[in-house]
């Protein structure tokens, strides 16, 4: 049996990668922002950057998922992605009103990442159904105690 905390922790790692390589693939097909490197730089950044909001939605979820008033996993994790996604995204208009000539908001990457960012949900809520098991969770408090003497 996994332990709740591990099965996060993976549930984020594997689903952020596979995430942040969709992300490539739409924005490719949108074309709402041009990359920056070749491929190959584009699949790590890409890969890396998913895996960092894969691993901090599942880490939120890990810690906010009781305390979300809805029973089912999927619809918790969308919530916590989305909510992640809206910080950064007021974190972005702040910027651009402190300086508005290096950032600024634009619309369709905005659609375009709250879009993302809810299948980052909804992916992290299925694969969380997957490897955290329920009865997991109660199994993993004994895991941070140490070995018993």
């Amino acid at each position: 049996m996994i332990p709740f905390w591990k099965g996060t922790l993976i549930a984020g790692v594997a689903v952020g990668a596979l995430w942040g390589w969709m992300a490539m693939a739409v924005n490719s097909m949108t074309g709402a922002f041009a990359f920056e490197g070749t491929l190959a730089h584009n699949l790590a950044s890409f890969g890396v950057g998913g895996v960092v909001f894969g691993v901090t939605t599942a880490g939120f979820l890990n810690l906010l998922g009781e305390r979300i008033p809805v029973k089912s996993v999927l619809v918790k994790a969308v919530i916590v992605s989305s909510a992640i996604w809206l910080l950064l995204r007021f974190s972005g208009a702040a910027l651009s009103h402190m300086d508005h000539e290096r950032f600024h908001a634009v619309t369709y990457e905005s659609v375009q990442g709250l879009i993302l960012a809810v299948i980052l949900g909804v992916m992290t809520g299925l694969v969380s159904g997957r490897i955290i098991r329920p009865d997991a969770k109660a199994s993993s408090k004994r895991d941070f105690s140490g070995p018993s003497i």
